[in-house]
């Protein structure tokens, strides 16, 4: 089963507290036999950190909880602003018992898609009766109809714990904000490494916002680890006691709960992103951690981080070395690095530990002996300590056993660009991360479909039938992430007829694609206000397809209702884009109109701006003979 529930949570004013306003298991269109899964306790505050004051309209996080049977729910939550109610932010949460966070991110797209087109929420309903229906090995395919004809949705398949793009990811916090609040390289290292040897970590910061996107940026680095244990990004009041659980967890507090909460706290490490410190209380065992300030957290202390960025000597031969290097330079010069960084290093000790993997009583163990002797020829001591360390944690037991489990599916995402090369060099596969900004190398074929709509030279109109093999690839949810991404480049093209011809095809992506195009295009716009550029451009054709995309983006009801009458295919072929114009923007003149517009002859051609000169203004009577004057006749030998 893909996921058990999807529900819309948002605050009651009257007693001021999140409640839970709709669940699909509930609903009466619901088609699942199963309707007796009950809600963990405190979901709707989790759902609603702060009351959602704080949030950003867009912002994805996601938690990990138990529903008080031993079994983990991991869910995910969209904050949404729905035309029923634009003045409040409403969550939508899905929760699933697998980590699949790639496909729970498409079903809240495509839910808050078809929420903003139809608020009676019947298309969202028949929506979640498909891909519930639709549950077996590989890729999720499943058919449903939207408006008009019945269309085939496909999910590629991505491990488990992956995440999707962060290019179609509304950006609430982005690692330029990671290295702001953590200061150093050596602090970001020493958080990541405790959560690779699955300790119990706080992280204190007095905003909601930068703690759920902080949770989110650290579970991007874990891969192709998944954190499978307790995550509330913002810590409830009410919960406040999970705080003392006796199992590792990744939690968000503000500093009034935590100065609450510290006194009882015990083999816990507090990140207080506020001081810039972090607190190590009553530590149990020593842990070794990739960072070489801090080769062993101390039971009890705390240690500021500006004293975690003393120089130390780097080696530069080793994997450790270079990754040092590469971390240090992403962290300061482009925090967007840091993912592939990290990555890379990981896939790089890790990626052959499934042939250690051995089977015992109670599951999949590593045979953490073998495992440390093939990896000692190569590694340090620095990182084979921290490697061996690694290696007897259950995240690394459920990392094998989901790889040999998985054996002959076909994967998308980073894990394919680290598993299907030979070379598993530190080197190799960061390179071949960082490579993979758009995703487009895994489909080529579609990357050259969205070329080839610029074949044709100075090609400045499209029709629906060149654009169709398009909207079909936005069904396909990765196909739909590169068009969508390729298009918006090209509306910062500097070429007219390329930008044109871009607003024309997502004009028509947006009539007649998949609903989730128009999530796509308002994430887009929010980050890059293309459209709103546009629509002061010089040219009519591109002020009017930029206009048109506007107001779409701001009425999804009326592109609902475009979509859902039976004229749409006639309203499709009465759209008409204004041809451009074909005359240079800045033409120089003749030499004489030049000279008699500026006029005086000794005054110099290149103090005048060339670029603003009138050549159409009726020029005025010469007064007085005045010989500068710039009406007169000047004698031929002048021209």
């Amino acid at each position: 089963m893909v996921f058990d529930d999807v529900l819309l949570v948002d605050v009651d004013r009257e007693v001021d507290a999140p409640v839970v306003r709709w669940r699909y298991l509930t609903d009466a269109g619901c088609a699942s036999s199963n309707n007796n899964f009950s809600l963990p306790y405190g979901l709707a505050p989790i759902c609603c950190p702060a009351h959602a004051r704080g949030i950003r309209r867009g912002a994805e996080f996601t938690f990990t909880i138990s529903d008080g049977r031993s079994r983990q729910l991991y869910g995910l939550v969209k904050q949404v602003g729905l035309p029923t109610k634009p003045e409040e932010t409403t969550v939508v949460c899905i929760l699933g018992p697998r980590p699949l966070y790639v496909w729970f991110t498409w079903i809240l797209r495509l839910v808050h898609a078809r929420l903003l087109h139809d608020p009676t929420k019947a298309t969202t309903v028949a929506l979640l009766n498909a891909i519930r229906a639709t549950d077996g090995p590989g890729a999720l395919t499943f058919t449903d109809s939207f408006v008009g004809d019945f269309k085939t949705y496909t999910f590629p398949q991505h491990p488990l714990g992956a995440f999707g793009s962060r290019s179609l990811e509304p950006h609430v916090l982005n690692y330029r904000s990671l290295t702001t609040k953590l200061q150093t390289p050596a602090a970001l290292l020493l958080l990541v490494s405790l959560l690779l040897l699955e300790q119990r970590v706080l992280l204190v910061h007095d905003e909601p916002e930068v703690l759920s996107g902080l949770s989110q940026l650290l579970l991007r680095l874990l891969a192709p680890f998944s954190w499978k244990h307790l995550l509330i990004p913002v810590l409830p009041p009410e919960l406040l006691h999970y705080a003392n659980a006796p199992i590792p967890y990744l939690l968000g507090v503000p500093p009034d709960e935590y100065a609450e909460l510290a006194p009882k706290l015990s083999n816990v490490v507090a990140f207080q992103l506020n001081t810039g410190t972090v607190q190590f209380r009553r530590l149990t065992a020593d842990l070794p951690t990739l960072c070489d300030e801090l080769p062993l957290a101390p039971a009890t202390s705390e240690v500021p981080f500006s004293r975690l960025a003393s120089p130390t000597t780097r080696d530069t031969t080793s994997a450790l070395g270079s990754f040092r290097n590469d971390f240090q330079h992403s962290f300061t010069k482009d925090p967007e690095t840091l993912e592939a960084c990290m990555n890379a290093l990981l896939f790089h000790v890790f990626a052959d530990a499934t042939q250690f993997l051995r089977q015992t009583p109670n599951g999949y163990g590593v045979d953490v002996g073998a495992f440390v002797a093939a990896r000692q020829a190569t590694d340090p001591p620095l990182l084979l300590r921290f490697v061996t360390a690694v290696a007897t944690t259950p995240m690394m037991a459920n990392y094998c056993a989901d790889r040999l489990q998985s054996r002959g599916e076909s994967f998308h995402g980073p894990f394919v660009a680290c598993t299907k090369t030979k070379d598993l060099s530190y080197p190799s596969l960061h390179r071949s991360l960082q490579r993979r900004g758009t995703r487009a190398q895994e489909y080529p074929q579609v990357t050259q479909l969205v070329a080839g709509m610029w074949n044709q030279s100075e090609r400045f109109h499209v029709s629906l039938a060149d654009v169709r093999p398009l909207l079909d690839a936005t069904y396909h949810m990765d196909h739909c992430g590169i068009v969508i991404d390729m298009l918006w480049e090209r509306l910062g093209d500097s070429n007219d007829s390329t930008v044109a011809t871009a607003l024309q095809i997502l004009v028509y992506l947006m009539l007649d694609g998949c609903e989730i195009v128009t999530e796509y295009l308002r994430f887009k716009e929010s980050q890059r206000n293309h459209c709103r550029i546009l629509k002061r451009h010089a040219f009519r054709g591109i002020v009017h397809g930029a206009t048109q995309l506007l107001d779409f983006m701001n009425s999804p009801e009326r592109l609902f209702t475009i979509r859902r009458s039976n004229s749409t295919q006639q309203w499709l072929a009465k759209v008409t884009f204004p041809r451009q114009e074909l005359r240079p923007r800045y033409a120089l003149p003749a030499f004489v109109e030049l000279h008699h517009t500026i006029g005086r002859f000794h005054q110099p051609v290149h103090s005048v701006d060339l670029l603003n000169l009138d050549f159409d203004a009726k020029k005025p009577a010469a007064a007085n003979n005045d010989p500068f004057d710039t009406a007169m006749a000047h004698p031929s030998h002048w021209r």
